[in-house]
């Protein structure tokens, strides 16, 4: 039986983020501001597992304050952390973040919740719209298109028309 994973990721203004994680009964809320790559920072951790790496960390920075995603690949298994520190950019050690959530799933149910994430946000901004709301950091499109080449799942219809229209501006 597959464990309910869930990611939600809400621009709420310029450069910021509310968010929403869950596995499981497991959840908890977070938020980022422009100070950090937020997105293109959890796809890209994300590529990085499905490709064998061992764990990654993702910091999301918050005006004070910073949350931080560890990763740690176990085989097909992702234990995930989430951690709460009120220091920005204080660069603690893991054990001194106040645990926000702690839950262990299925590698590729996560992989498939930050698609789903990416998926929603594209069909409710677009690309450019993205850029505009988070204004710091274009939506991460390379990292999401590994995303969904890694999963074997087809791109949002607006990640597939720039990539074509890529491909035919590498022609000419």
């Amino acid at each position: 039986m597959t464990t309910l994973v869930e990611l939600q990721f809400t621009l709420t203004g310029v450069g910021w983020v509310a968010g929403h994680v869950q596995v499981g009964d497991v959840n908890a809320e977070f938020s980022a501001s422009y100070l950090s790559n937020a997105l293109g920072g959890l796809v890209g951790a994300t590529v990085k597992l499905l490709q064998g790496a061992a764990s990654e960390r993702v910091s999301f920075d918050e005006e004070p304050g910073e949350y931080r995603w560890v990763l740690a690949r176990d085989q097909q298994q992702l234990h995930l952390q989430l951690l709460w520190f009120d220091e920005l950019w204080g660069g603690l050690p893991d054990d001194k973040g106040v645990v926000r959530m702690t839950a262990l799933v299925e590698l590729s149910a996560w992989a498939s919740a930050v698609k789903r994430c990416c998926d929603r946000l594209l069909a409710e901004h677009g690309l450019d719209g993205y850029h505009d709301k988070w204004v710091e950091a274009p939506f991460p499109l390379e990292g999401y298109l590994a995303l969904s080449t890694r999963l074997g799942s087809a791109p949002h219809e607006a990640a597939s028309q720039k990539t074509r229209k890529r491909k035919l501006r590498n022609r000419t």
